[in-house]
């Protein structure tokens, strides 16, 4: 019976091997089977040999890939753009019915115009990989021509003119060992290291736990120096790392301060994003943020200094003395927050209720911040504790509709207006070297 079952494990092995072939690499070619469970796409099968006029780009996504769902639009846009000369396909493992459930219950995720290969299973098993999005590029032959990180139409334009090698490739994570390494422990003593980003390339942490050490990941030149002449204010950690309190005096800002467009962020990256690490003996009680800036000046040669100026905010305000907030009690409730993608219900209405303002305060600082990109500053005068009760709109909050927004603070006397405020700003001065 044992051997009976061996035999039929090796053949079903076989099998599998001949029905989905090795994992490929550059060079190789795809075989061109019929495809099943095709979602989106006039007809529920395809073949690539349907699309061999053009370059094919095999999108690996999943329902909780959270950079996958919001890199829909512009996987989008660029299928707009090059229709002529690229074809898109985004594949997943869920099957056809679940896939096109997600879609008509998460209604905030942008659904592309593009063929879905769900229910996959050749692909996986040609290309397999750990993470997503994952791409995986074909010329018009079926040939794999490279497995790059991002897409950018830079980068799908090199392809047309036959310059494949401009795609980043990185289906291999490198992991430098160095004077971390195990080998190391307890003898070395310091150290620290400002290298460019490099998708797929990242220095291992301490492994001596008697080190403290500190690391920052794609952050701008300013972002650095932000983090480095920060200190905690009013409760708020990286006050200069925050829209509208650093600014660059240079040749070039825009090599120094990151887009604020997501999109455009990715490809900046490239040349303009570091890594940094700093390792250090715990009993020594070192200032790390000293440290970090004699590093930052060694490698930027920026002159800096904090100044005084005026900065245009949106500021929160109170319309009249009447006091609409004040909670009546009643049971604590809070749902005051910006739906994520991956949540399929979302709260028609955000309560929050028998709250203090001070976490209300900086939920608002964090939407107008982080989302829209702009200064905030709290005028109300309400004080940190203070218990309050408000009821907004969820689509006015999820939709990141300052105007929707607006309307819904009106109702209790507040609202959001653009007001100049005299705060500390980091000033970064390009030196000339000599």
């Amino acid at each position: 019976m044992t051997k009976g079952i061996l035999l039929c494990s090796l053949v079903l092995h076989i099998v599998s091997a001949i029905a989905f072939g090795q994992p490929l690499k550059t060079g190789d070619v795809v075989p061109d089977k019929e495809i099943s469970h095709v979602y989106n796409y006039s007809s529920d099968k395809i073949r690539l040999s349907q699309f061999r006029k053009k370059y094919i780009i095999l999108d690996f996504w999943e329902t909780n890939c959270l950079g996958c769902l919001k890199s829909f639009k512009k996987i989008d846009s660029l299928q707009k753009q090059f229709n002529q000369d690229i074809q898109i396909l985004l594949i997943n493992q869920s099957t056809r019915d679940s896939t096109k459930r997600f879609f008509e219950t998460h209604k905030k995720v942008h659904q592309p115009a593009i063929p879905f290969i769900t229910n996959d299973t050749l692909f996986q098993a040609l290309f397999p990989h750990q993470g997503k999005p994952y791409y995986v590029v074909l010329d018009s032959a079926g040939k794999v021509v490279s497995m790059p990180k991002h897409l950018y139409p830079s980068s799908i334009t090199a392809l047309f003119t036959k310059k494949e090698a401009s795609l980043v490739q990185t289906n291999k994570r490198v992991v430098l060992k160095s004077f971390l390494a195990e080998e190391l422990k307890g003898r070395v003593l310091s150290g620290s290291v400002l290298y460019r980003t490099t998708d797929g390339l990242r220095i291992s942490l301490p492994v001596d736990t008697s080190l403290a050490h500190v690391s920052f990941s794609r952050q701008s030149v300013s972002q650095l120096y932000g983090i480095a002449y920060s200190d905690t204010k009013d409760g708020i950690f990286f006050p200069f790392t925050r829209p509208g309190r650093t600014v660059v005096e240079a040749r070039s800002p825009g090599d120094y301060i990151a887009p604020a467009n997501s999109e455009a962020y990715a490809e900046w990256s490239q040349a303009n994003a570091y890594d940094y690490l700093l390792f250090y003996p715990k009993r020594l009680g070192i200032n790390k943020y000293d440290v970090i800036k004699d590093d930052l000046r060694r490698a930027f040669h920026m002159a800096v200094s904090v100044e005084k100026r005026k900065v245009k905010c949106l500021t929160l305000i109170r319309t009249s003395a009447k006091d609409k907030v004040r909670s009546k009690g009643g049971e604590k409730v809070d749902n005051f927050h910006v739906s994520s993608l991956k949540e399929s219900q979302t709260d028609s209405l955000k309560i929050y209720q028998n709250s203090d303002y001070k976490t209300f305060s900086n939920r608002l600082r964090s939407i107008v911040e982080y989302f829209l990109k702009q200064p905030f500053h709290d005028a109300t005068g309400f004080p940190p504790h203070k218990l309050i009760s408000l009821h907004i709109d969820g689509q006015a909050i999820d939709s990141l509709d300052i105007k929707a927004i607006k309307i819904e603070l009106n109702k209790y006397e507040l609202d959001l207006v653009e007001k100049e405020w005299v705060m500390d700003i980091l000033v970064l001065r390009e030196e000339k070297r000599k």
